[in-house]
């Protein structure tokens, strides 16, 4: 009896359906700017991934290696 109502359950009770958070709807969260695009907002994850980098670099006197 137990595996019946297993099986009907998985049969017969309709799906979740989840929301997909993008990164792109993150970022215009965080930063309050739901005007945003995400070409905009992948140059500002450009741009903060380098200035990351620049920091490592002055931080510890060499360069990182890195791969794009």
């Amino acid at each position: 009896m137990r595996y019946f109502n297993l099986v009907c359950h998985i049969l017969f009770m309709p799906k979740r359906k989840r929301k997909e958070n993008s990164i792109y709807d993150k970022y215009r969260e965080i930063l309050e700017a739901p005007e945003l695009r995400d070409e905009e907002i992948d140059k500002m994850r450009t741009h903060v991934r380098l200035m990351a980098l620049a920091i490592t670099e002055h931080v510890t006197k060499s360069k990182v290696n890195q791969i794009y």
